[in-house]
C-alpha cells in the first residue's frame, strides 16, 4: 500500500499532539500561520486547534495573527463552526471576541456571548529611553 504523499508540518503535528511549546517553536521558526490544507484552503492551523479544543494553542495562533474567519470547503467561519460542533464553548467565545462572524443560521447558544474570556495577551511595549537634557 502506498501513502498519498501529503506531509504535515511541524506546526500541524504540534497542534494535533497538543504541544504548545512545539507550536511556539514552529511559529518562531517561520511556520505559515495560515498554512493551507491538502486542498489549498488556507487556515489549517487554527481550524485544527479549534477541532482539538486546546484553548492555549488557539490563543497562541490568534495572537500570531491567525484568521478567526478562515474558510474551509463549507465556507468562511470554519474555526467557529468546528469549536461549536465539538462543544468547545470557551474557544467559540474567544473566536467571537477576536472578530469571528457568527453563522447566518444563528445556531449559537446565546450563553456563549455571555462567557467571560480573557483577552489575548499583548506584547509589552518596548520602554522608551529617557530623553537627555
Amino acid at each position: 500500500m502506498t501513502s498519498k504523499g501529503f506531509k504535515t508540518s511541524q506546526l500541524i503535528e504540534s497542534i494535533r499532539s497538543g504541544h504548545l511549546s512545539g507550536v511556539i517553536n514552529a511559529l518562531d521558526a517561520g511556520a505559515d500561520i495560515e498554512e493551507p490544507d491538502m486542498h489549498g484552503t488556507r487556515g489549517l492551523p487554527l481550524r485544527t486547534a479549534c477541532f482539538a479544543g486546546d484553548q492555549a494553542i488557539v490563543r497562541e495562533l490568534l495572537a500570531h495573527g491567525a484568521d478567526p474567519n478562515a474558510s474551509a470547503s463549507d465556507g468562511p467561519g470554519a474555526p467557529l463552526r468546528l469549536a461549536l460542533r465539538h462543544g468547545h464553548q470557551e474557544i467559540a467565545a474567544l473566536l467571537l471576541q477576536q472578530g469571528a462572524q457568527p453563522p447566518e443560521s444563528g445556531a449559537i447558544d446565546p450563553a456563549i456571548f455571555m462567557l467571560e474570556v480573557a483577552p489575548l495577551a499583548q506584547e509589552a511595549p518596548i520602554p522608551s529611553l529617557p530623553e537627555e537634557i
